[in-house]
Parts: C-alpha cells; sequence; structure tokens
C-alpha cells in the first residue's frame, strides 16, 4: 500500500463506515474529496462509482472494495501511530516543547484525541529516526525539542512518515508450495499444495510489511490446527503488527524470526516460509 496521509485518513475512516456517499469535513476537506476518491479507486481499494453528471469534479460515493477491506485493517492498526508522529512535528515547527499539545485543537481527531503517551511514544520514535533533536531528564520526558531538517522535510512529504523507513528495491523471485488462497506483497498464491511463484520486493517499506503480515495472519488464522495453539500464534501475530507499526522495519526484522519458529511448529513449514520471506524483505 502506498497512500498519501490524506488517503490513510480517509480509508481509516472508512474502515468504520465502508460505504458513504461522502466523507466528513474534518476527515477529508470538501476540495480535496476527488483527488483522495482517485488515488483509492487507482489502488483498487474503493469501487469505480464515478459519474461527471456534468460537474467539474463528478459525483461519486466511497464504497471499499474487498481487497480496501484488507487495507483498511491494516491502516486501523497503525493510523494513530502515524498521526501522532505527524502532530508532533507540526507542533514543534513553532515550540521546543511539548506541553499543551494533548489538551490542544491539535491533538483532536475523529478517532478520539491523542493522548500523552501516544504523544510521548510518538516523539521518542522521530527522535530515534533522527527526525528531532532533544533532551530528556531521568524519567525519560523531554524538556527540549527541536525539529530538524529531516523532520521538516518528512513533514512536507504527503506520504506517511512511517513509509521514510525504507523503499522498494530490488526483485526476489521465490517458488514453493502454498495453502489457501491469498495475496503478500505482490504474490498471489493458489489452493492447497499448488506450486506458486512469488515476487516479493527486497526493501520494503514498513507499511508494506505490515500489509504482507496482515495478510499473511488471514491465512495463519484459517489453518486446520488445534484452535488454543492458534489462538497463540495469532495472538503473537497480533503483537507483532502492534508493535512493528511504532517501532520500525528494524525491530520488526527481528521479531518475524521467532514468530516464523512458532507457526512452523503449528501450523507447517510452508507459512512459516512465507514469514521469513517477509522478514528477508526487509533492508
Amino acid at each position: 500500500m502506498d497512500l498519501s496521509f490524506g488517503s490513510m485518513r480517509a480509508l481509516r475512516w472508512l474502515a468504520d463506515t465502508p460505504q458513504a456517499a461522502t466523507l466528513p469535513e474534518n476527515v477529508v476537506p470538501r476540495d480535496e474529496a476527488r483527488s483522495v476518491y482517485d488515488e483509492l479507486r487507482s489502488q483498487g481499494i474503493v469501487a469505480d462509482t464515478l459519474t461527471m453528471n456534468g460537474t467539474p469534479e463528478g459525483d461519486f460515493d466511497f464504497i471499499v472494495t474487498a481487497q480496501g477491506s484488507v487495507e483498511a485493517r491494516l491502516v486501523r492498526r497503525i493510523y494513530r501511530a502515524e498521526l501522532a508522529q505527524r502532530r508532533v512535528l507540526e507542533w514543534l515547527r513553532s515550540s521546543t516543547s511539548l506541553n499543551g499539545l494533548a489538551t490542544s485543537a491539535a491533538a483532536a481527531d475523529f478517532t478520539g484525541p491523542l493522548t500523552h503517551e501516544e504523544i510521548s511514544e510518538a516523539a521518542h520514535e522521530l527522535h530515534d529516526r533522527q527526525l528531532l533533536d532533544g533532551r530528556t531528564q531521568a524519567n525519560g520526558e523531554f524538556v527540549y525539542l527541536e525539529i530538524k531538517s529531516a523532520g521538516r522535510a518528512a513533514l512536507r512529504s504527503p506520504r506517511p512518515i512511517s513509509n521514510l523507513d525504507g523503499q522498494r528495491a530490488s526483485i526476489t523471485t521465490i517458488s514453493a508450495n502454498n495453502y489457501g488462497s491469498t495475496t503478500i506483497g505482490n504474490q498471489v498464491v493458489g489452493g492447497q499444495s499448488h506450486a506458486i511463484t512469488a515476487n516479493m520486493a527486497s526493501g520494503l517499506s514498513l507499511s508494506e510489511a505490515l500489509e504482507a503480515i496482515e495478510q499473511l495472519r488471514a491465512r495463519v488464522a484459517s489453518a486446520p490446527v488445534d484452535k488454543d495453539d492458534l489462538d497463540d500464534v495469532l495472538e503473537d501475530i497480533d503483537g507483532v503488527l502492534a508493535k512493528g507499526a511504532k517501532r520500525g522495519l528494524a525491530w520488526l526484522r527481528d521479531a518475524l524470526q521467532p514468530v516464523a519458529t512458532q507457526i512452523a511448529s503449528v501450523c507447517g513449514q510452508e507459512l512459516a516460509d512465507r514469514v521469513r520471506e517477509i522478514g528477508s524483505s526487509i533492508v
């Protein structure tokens, strides 16, 4: 998935309301709705409902497709972390402290106001990624923060800040047997025991890696194995998805190794290999 933040914001709202004639003004301004619709439609996330009817921008509804539902599930996981990082960077353009942000209008959102914990965590993540300079006190709270030029550039970009962690590079072709039918990255797999060829891109961005894990989770969830064992595996995958959205690619790559081992013991080697392929595509 490669969406602008505006389209990510729209998809987060559509995750709760998958069919809508219009988007609320506090989600997407009216004059940006057509460009958001075009972006979502071009990636197959919403259905093609556009009719011009003699109007400059046309008439269209936002109807999430089956593929879009998968993307919406991913966005639901990563949206708050992305929002918090953007709001922290915006705030620090005119301040050297986060005091007051949590109670300001800048922290308000249709998913609920940002909490002090979300803001603090976002600041630490941005500092770790060298988008901010800062000093902390003994309890780990920042007493001084300054946005760096890289942070200003990240904020100017329409792309999610998390996508700065990685970009697509070379393509690796993998052949293997798979179970079920789904797509991972740009891999389309067939039925049980059918040989497939998978093209996985080395240098996946964070959102692409999370998307691949999200789709693999769906395959794991349908595996014909003991329910208690399966629940343990799914809980671990959910933990990786939740933390990976905040901690970045390096953490995600390392976290996938024990998950692959657990999946191998519960669900079989084929699914474990898919996890390792995702991990090896993170550079």
